[in-house]
């Protein structure tokens, strides 16, 4: 993911995910697992890798770089968004 989202992404703001792995998503659990979501900033779309769980009715993906040693990478909170399908939040 782009440096330049990791710092004008709002923790109050949900941003739509506008491809899980390359397709529009159909269900909040295509985000389980290893995947590569295309969330839509206010910068244009940034590709953010990771790993998705679900927790209760919510996943927790936590993003991972994979030229990075960091150990505290950015986690996001998935939810579906009724109409307006699947969205992404910064948790940490």
């Amino acid at each position: 993911m782009s440096d330049n989202f990791n710092r004008t992404a709002d923790f109050a703001t949900a941003y739509p995910v506008t491809a899980v792995a390359g397709h529009e998503p159909a269900a909040l659990d295509d985000c389980v697992g290893a995947t590569t979501l295309t969330v839509r900033g206010p910068s244009g779309d940034h590709e953010v890798v990771g790993a998705g769980a679900r927790n209760g009715d919510v996943i927790q993906f936590r993003e991972r770089q994979l030229a990075s040693a960091a150990a505290d990478m950015p986690v996001w909170e998935i939810i579906a968004d009724g109409d307006a399908g699947v969205s992404a939040r910064r948790t940490d």
